[in-house]
């Protein structure tokens, strides 16, 4: 059985394959180092976007690791490869760099849009919340806010607390951080 957490890897590698592979973006990087001089005046731009994708390499990296929920090792995906085959080591390392970028900067987009999806949730859960009085059921507050969460059968709140205070300064006499034994002190 494959981890979650490979399923995963795999899927968000696999998204944003799908919106890099373009044929808009692979045909900038042919135009941009004139790549297949002897086929661009005489072939199809889709059967130069062929060749590009047949030319371009993608492998998963797998490690080992256990899966926290089942407490089994398994296999992971922790990154993945892109390469680019030419006969020119330059060339090659350029247009791999550029298909990086474009991984990565797909990637940060993907997250900003996640992001703000989320926090959109977030504030809608959170109004939803402060106008639920004594009473009230608060899962048919948050069903009406959100639409979606009608089978809510617990609502879990999580914080995260900023300890970098303690980390940096808490073993310092005094500095009221992290206890230190002493009366009176941090």
């Amino acid at each position: 059985m494959r981890s979650a957490v490979t399923s995963y890897a795999d899927q968000r590698v696999q998204m944003i394959s799908q919106r890099v592979m373009t044929s808009a973006n692979l045909l900038g990087i042919v135009d941009k180092y004139k790549l297949y001089p002897g086929d661009r005046e005489r072939v199809a731009r889709e059967a130069l976007v062929d060749r590009m994708r047949e030319d371009i390499g993608l492998r998963m990296i797998s490690a080992d690791v256990v899966d926290p929920r089942q407490g089994r090792a398994t296999k992971a995906t922790i990154a993945f490869a892109v390469g680019y085959d030419s006969r020119s080591p330059d060339l090659a390392a350029r247009v791999a760099n550029d298909l990086v970028s474009l991984y990565l900067r797909e990637n940060l987009e993907s997250r900003k849009q996640l992001a703000a999806a989320s926090a959109e949730g977030l504030r809608r859960i959170e109004r939803a919340l402060a106008r639920t009085a004594p009473g009230d059921d608060p899962r048919a507050r948050l069903a009406a806010a959100t639409g979606t969460l009608a089978r809510i059968g617990n609502v879990v709140v999580i914080g995260l607390e900023n300890r970098s205070f303690d980390h940096l300064y808490g073993l310092f006499p005094g500095a009221g951080g992290i206890p230190d034994g002493r009366p009176g002190g941090g």
